[in-house]
Formats: structure tokens, sequence, C-alpha cells
């Protein structure tokens, strides 16, 4: 009976000689989680051993088969678009919001351009202004009408007259007032006959100041009175304006036509605007006069602005013009040049 039970106790402590022990698993120590499979490894281990594992699903990568056509559009519906190398390109332009390619390659691969495009501009009823002012106000560019009537202002120099002393005194213009020039402020308006011709009238004023002198000479005295000589350069003339260009931005013109200036002498001991005989004199001569123009126009710059809108003027010139007065009058000669400039406008 001991026998048998000696042999038994042998029996179960020692290893098996037939059968192998199956081989250790996790968490046993001869086993790591790195070589387990089917158990999902965890991304921390913190120090009371507790595992911490990643709740991110895993993206799922796509899955490229080799031979399968590759859609070139997949629609918001889920849809696969694909291309038919048959028909035309013109189906991809049905989709929209789709870039469409400038060119692809046989292998599928499409080819698109970097440059942004141009948006064009709206389209809008009326004319588009050329301009914005920094206040929000418009300009625009205007055709130029043709002018019926042209005023000119101008200011310059005119040559001073040779007027000779009446009775027996022997004083002289040019003794009171010397022999250089004046200023002179001059204004015409014409009428437009045709394309080139006009009637051109015009007036102006020139001054000039002058000392007193007595009959007698007295030697070292000098009279108090001063004088004062105005002119009134009064014209009528034909005026011709050249037409070379179909666009007239230089227009040459050239006038002639009789004159009468007329003008009063003041001095200075007597009201200015009390018309005594004894401190005031008037007279006049007849004249005749010659001219040569040049208008720069600038209606370029100017139409479309308020002085067209508001006043009517069609057209703008600046005006430089020389004339040569020929005096017909013997005593009271105003034979002279005058060299003005300034503008004109035209309505």
């Amino acid at each position: 009976m001991i026998r048998l039970l000696l042999i038994s106790l042998l029996t179960l402590s020692m290893p098996s000689l037939a059968e192998e022990a199956p081989p250790a698993e996790y968490p046993y120590p001869s086993r790591t989680i790195d070589q387990t499979d089917e158990i999902e490894r965890h991304v921390r281990k913190d120090r009371k051993g507790v595992y911490f594992y990643d709740t991110k699903k895993p993206k799922r990568k796509r899955k490229i088969y080799q031979g399968v056509e590759k859609p070139y559009h997949i629609g918001s519906d889920g849809s696969f678009y694909y291309r038919d190398e048959k028909k035309s390109d013109e189906s991809m332009k049905n989709i929209d919001g789709v870039e469409q390619p400038v060119d692809h390659d046989a292998e599928g691969g499409y080819y698109y351009s970097r440059k942004k495009e141009k948006k064009s501009r709206p389209n809008t009823h009326g004319p588009q202004p050329s301009k914005i002012n920094h206040d929000g106000s418009y300009i625009y560019d205007m055709d130029i009408d043709e002018t019926k009537n042209v005023f000119y202002f101008r200011g310059g120099v005119s040559g001073p007259p040779d007027i000779k002393a009446s009775g027996t005194s022997t004083t002289n213009f040019n003794d009171v007032y010397g022999s250089s020039s004046s200023f002179l402020l001059a204004f015409e308006y014409d009428w437009q006959l045709s394309r080139t011709l006009s009637i051109k009238v015009g007036s102006g004023l020139s001054t000039t100041q002058g000392k007193g002198r007595f009959g007698t000479p007295i030697a070292g005295l000098e009279p108090k009175e001063t004088f004062q000589f105005f002119v009134f350069p009064n014209t009528l003339s034909l005026a011709y304006k050249f037409q070379i260009w179909n666009i007239q931005y230089l227009t040459p013109y050239v006038e002639g036509g009789p004159g009468y200036f007329t003008f009063m002498e003041k001095r200075s001991d007597g009201d200015f605007f009390t018309l005594n005989k004894e401190t005031t004199k008037f007279g006049g001569a007849l004249v005749a006069t010659a001219t040569l123009g040049l208008l720069i126009s600038t209606s370029k710059f100017t139409s479309g602005t308020n002085l067209q809108n508001e006043y009517g003027a069609t057209q703008s010139w600046f005006d430089l013009q020389y004339k040569q007065v020929f005096g017909l009058d013997s005593r009271k000669d105003f034979s002279s040049n005058m060299i003005t400039g300034g503008f004109a406008i035209g309505f």
C-alpha cells in the first residue's frame, strides 16, 4: 500500500515526457504585449499599472486597386463620374464648382492653371465714369460739341502811343508818360459764321501814369500833379481759324479789321469820378489791326466738368496772340504792338 502511494507521488511531481507544455501567454512574465498581435497595444501605463488605450479610430487608408478606372469627379450624393474617351470634354463643364483642367495625360492626370481668372467688369447700364474723385463724385467723358460763340480773356503788354500836343503846347505824350510799355487787359467775343470764319468784337483797358510838367520849365522845381492815361482798344475784325487736323489740339488763326481806340486822361488834382473839363480829357482815333494767334485746346481735360454741365461750355483753349496796330490819325497815333495770352471758352 505504501509502495503504491510513493509511486503516485513521484508520477505527479515529475513532468510528462510525452506531452509538451503550452507556451506562456500574456500577462505571464515570459510573454510581452509586443508579441501578442491579437491584443490592442496600450499608449501608456501609469505607476499603478493601469493601462491606457487610444480611443481614436484609425483612419482607413484609401485602397488602390490596380486596373480600376479613376473617377474624375465625385458628386455630393456620392455618385462617381467617369470620363468617356469617345466623347468630348464638354461633359465636365456641366458640373458646377469644378475647375476646368488646362490639360490631361494618358494616365488620367489633370493639369490646372495657377493663374487666377480676371473678374470681368459687370455690365451696367449707361456710360462708365472716367474718374472718381476723393469725395465720391463721378467724372464722365462727354462728347465735344461744335462751338457757336467764343469768349476770350487775355492779359499782356501794349506799346505806348505817339500823341502830339495841340495848340501852342510843346509837351508830347512821351514827355509826360515816357516810352515804356503798359499793362493791357483784353476782352473779345466772336460769332461763328462757319467752322472757320467768325466776326469778332473786342475791347480792353490799358493804363499808364506820368508826372506833370510846367509850361515854362523852372529849374529845381517839379509839379505836384500826376496824370493817369487810360486807353480802351475797341476793335472789329474778321477771324479765320485754320482747320489742319481732324482733332484740333492746335488751331492757328489770323484776324484783321478796323478799330477805334478811345482814351481818357485824368489829372490828380481833380475828383476821379467828376468829369471836369479842366482835369479830365477825352479823345479817340481810328486804327487798323492785323492779328496772328494760336489756340491750344484744353477740352480733353475740362470736358465733363461742372463748367460744361452747368454753364454749357463745350470747348476751352489757351489763347496766345500778337496784334499789330496801325494808327490812322497823324496827331493821335496809336501805332504799337500788343502781346497777350489768356484763355478762351466756347459755347
